[in-house]
């Protein structure tokens, strides 16, 4: 499974990748933005395509740590032995 962090996927360029992303169908979606679309969580979950949402604000800097802690506890890892 392909995994995509899209950030500011609330609105605007980001919303705009997100939707191409739902199309395609192939891809787990992880989007973080300080509001979440509940359109595109609908939509997702419409063409049944993984979609997780984490509010976050990027001007907390000191506080990604624990965002990308949150998304990797989203992630299936492939066994590569």
């Amino acid at each position: 499974m392909n995994y995509v962090v899209v950030t500011g996927s609330s609105k605007g360029l980001g919303e705009a990748i997100v939707k191409q992303l739902i199309e395609r169908g192939d891809t787990s979606i992880l989007c973080v933005a300080r509001s979440n679309n509940r359109q595109l969580a609908k939509l997702a979950n419409e063409h049944k395509v993984p979609y997780e949402f984490f509010p976050f604000d990027l001007n907390h800097l000191q506080d990604i740590p624990e965002l990308m802690q949150s998304i990797f506890s989203k992630v299936r890892f492939a066994d590569t032995n």
